[in-house]
């Protein structure tokens, strides 16, 4: 090339030149290279995360994943990473959830994020679900999933579910939870009833949403519920109340039979 130019602009750089030919004086072939890549600064941010966790009753953001909801069946510490998750989100524990999402350069707002996403808890949580299944969603094929894509599920390998496939979608499969999110769609996260601490990674699966790898991660916790322990205490404290009503209601009626036979004895 004896001459060139780059323009850059949002993700993509086009190179043009002139090429001449060793043979040919007269002429010139243009040729223009074409670079299509990821601005450093472009990134995602969940909205309404608190700037500051001076709400949280408790100023350490450590926590314990119990057992009884960790993949692994072992009681597990957490170690907050407020530098890299900010302060978590506090999620009622009666609502369902969806993050809002938008695209960032630098720290000026691009546009919001409308396209699929899907979540993970990175600390292997598990009581949490969607409120959705496949065939409400309106699949017509069987949809990826974190357990078929072996945790690689991202922009290069994401395939919609809403192109109709030779194999149909088994009872089983219409039934399974969708577990792809999207802001104009009508599924959601189901969160615990109980207090409980989440720490999510969110992936932009949509490769028509920017040529960027996007993720992010962030925190919502549910404190305005008892404790998943207490929860316990207390189904066992109303299973015993429900049977001593019934024991209750049992004498009773077991006294009225006597009462009765008896009352008849004495008229006969």
């Amino acid at each position: 090339l004896n001459e060139h130019k780059i323009y850059k602009s949002s993700g993509i750089n086009a190179e043009y030149g002139q090429a001449e030919h060793p043979y040919c004086l007269a002429s010139s072939t243009d040729i223009t290279y074409v670079v299509v890549e990821c601005p450093m600064y472009r990134h995602i941010r969940v909205i309404n995360i608190p700037e500051t966790c001076d709400h949280l009753v408790n100023k350490s953001l450590d926590y314990t994943i119990p057992a009884t909801v960790h993949s692994d069946k072992v009681d597990t510490l957490v170690t907050y990473d407020e530098a890299e998750l900010g302060c978590p989100i506090i999620w009622a524990h009666d609502k369902d959830f969806l993050p809002e999402i938008w695209i960032y350069d630098y720290d000026e707002p691009v546009r919001k994020v409308d396209t699929d996403f899907v979540l993970r808890e990175i600390h292997n949580r598990t009581d949490f679900n969607f409120s959705h299944s496949v065939s409400e969603v309106s699949c017509l094929a069987e949809p990826q999933t974190w357990e078929t894509m072996n945790l690689t599920w991202n922009r290069d390998n994401y395939q919609p579910c809403f192109t109709e496939s030779e194999d149909k979608l088994t009872k089983t499969e219409s039934d399974r939870k969708y577990q792809i999110l999207n802001s104009t769609g009508k599924n959601m996260v189901v969160l615990a009833n109980y207090k409980a601490n989440y720490t999510f990674q969110l992936t932009v699966l949509d490769p028509a949403t920017s040529y960027c790898n996007l993720n992010t991660k962030f925190a919502v916790w549910i404190v305005d519920a008892p404790n998943s322990s207490d929860l316990g205490i207390i189904v066992l404290f109303l299973s015993c109340f429900v049977m001593l009503g019934l024991l209750g209601l049992s004498y009773l009626r077991y006294k009225g039979n006597i009462l009765s036979k008896a009352n008849m004895v004495l008229q006969s």
